[in-house]
């Protein structure tokens, strides 16, 4: 890693200012790319986009309405047929194919189309295309081939590792609001799968060779992901072994050479960093980063970019605490009520971060200010209502049972509780932020 970082600044040092320079999106981004190419869509990055202001409370509950993706209200009633597809990470997750109730598929429009009968393997011509009885790509009546609608799902288990549906969803609408780019995910009632075993994380580790129409489980408030807007432009790309070969970016390496950047990129940088230590999601590994490009940026004919936006990828591990390790999971708690409420957002008396990698950033009071004006935008009420859509209750049930026995309260007077409770507990965190001067 350390040779990767000094090259990485080599380049920034012999080819930052020359007129040639370039970010080419690659053609294939299941593949690493090599140092220059990733300095190159890296150097121009900015990390903010325009905050959602005068959000209204339809925002707050149903978020972005997206232009190429078929979106999930929250009391929905989701059905799909269950694929297998290698899933880097470890947190419970599935893929599967929109279909209706009887398990008939439907495409990327939300529309049922009753003579696909299977979907395009993976990795060949044919992949996410629908198809007909004779194994054939089914076309519109525009005569474009019809797309499967792939859903990326993730699911709790009860277990306080497997808490990331809750914690996407809230973390992906709170990000969206406050302008800075992630997925999207959207929480549902119910996702009822046809083809899955109970555990499909478990099950999906190893290809399952034939889908059985017999097996079916539901997943209540599972989640489902949908990509952001932006292009991506490098992903992070992980065989099979799970050793990373590249990541989009990470902290250290922006933070080691911040004194390279612009201002505009390097106040960018700390209210990003800002952040990510309200939501506790700041790792160094850059696994959960990504490189994106706006369409405004994107040169659709020689397929470049102008600038980059370097953002989050995933959220999942948010509003737990990245100092902590729970003993039983072996992993940082996350959707942790009292991990949460033990968090430093920063250092008594300094604005120092209270989350690696922290301690290595200057926040200046211009960036503090900033990230301050993006809070301005919620309140206690539209907190609330975003982790109602995701049915945040229910994330750490350890934390709902206790209010649940001391306060002697019954549903639906307990949820409203437990989620009156996060939502003040989240917007105080917030006000560390509006009431520390970093000068």
């Amino acid at each position: 890693m350390f040779f990767r970082l000094k090259l990485f600044f080599l380049f920034l040092m012999v080819y930052g200012n020359a007129a040639y320079a370039i970010c080419i999106i690659p053609q294939d981004l299941e593949q690493p790319i090599s140092d220059k190419s990733r300095f190159e869509c890296l150097k121009n990055a900015y990390f903010l986009q325009e905050p959602k202001r005068n959000v209204s409370l339809n925002d707050v509950v149903f978020g972005p309405q997206l232009e190429d993706d078929v979106v999930f209200k929250p009391d929905e009633q989701v059905y799909c047929r269950y694929f297998y597809r290698y899933q880097n990470g470890s947190s419970n997750k599935f893929r599967c194919y929109r279909t209706n109730e009887k398990n008939i598929l439907m495409n990327d429009k939300g529309e049922i189309v009753f003579q696909a009968q299977s979907v395009g393997a993976y990795n060949t011509e044919q992949e996410d295309y629908l198809l007909d009885q004779n194994g054939q790509i089914i076309y519109s009546h525009k005569n474009k081939p019809m797309k499967a609608d792939v859903l990326k799902v993730r699911f709790q288990d009860g277990s306080k590792r497997h808490r990331e549906n809750y914690a996407s969803t809230v973390a992906s609408r709170i990000s969206w609001i406050l302008g800075f780019p992630m997925e999207h995910y959207y929480s549902v009632k119910n996702v009822h799968c046809f083809g899955c075993e109970k555990n499909p994380w478990n099950e999906g580790l190893k290809p399952q060779l034939q889908y059985n129409p017999k097996v079916e489980n539901s997943f209540p408030f599972a989640s489902i992901e949908r990509k952001n807007e932006a292009k991506r432009v490098i992903k992070a790309f992980v065989p099979q072994s799970k050793k990373y070969v590249i990541t989009p970016w990470n902290w250290n390496e922006f933070v080691k050479y911040s004194h390279q950047l612009n201002a505009k990129q390097n106040l960018e940088f700390q209210v990003l960093a800002l952040y990510a230590n309200l939501m506790q999601t700041v790792e160094n590994r850059g696994s959960q980063h990504v490189v994106l490009c706006e369409k405004k940026y994107y040169n659709k004919e020689n397929k470049t970019c102008e600038q980059t936006l370097a953002g989050t990828h995933d959220m999942g591990a948010a509003f737990g605490n990245r100092a902590l390790v729970d003993k039983e999971t072996k992993n940082h708690p996350r959707a942790d009520y009292k991990a949460y409420q033990a968090t430093v957002m920063l250092k008594p008396n300094t604005c120092e971060l209270g989350t690696v990698p922290g301690g290595l950033i200057k926040v200046s009071e211009d960036a503090r200010r900033e990230f301050v004006n993006r809070l301005e935008i919620l309140n206690p009420s539209m907190i609330k209502e975003i982790l109602r859509s995701a049915y945040f209750q229910y994330a750490d049930l350890g934390f709902y049972n206790e209010i649940k026995k001391n306060e002697k309260l019954q549903e639906p007077a307990l949820s409203e509780r437990v989620l009156h409770l996060w939502s003040e507990l989240i917007y105080s965190k917030m006000q560390v932020f509006k009431n520390t001067k970093c000068l």
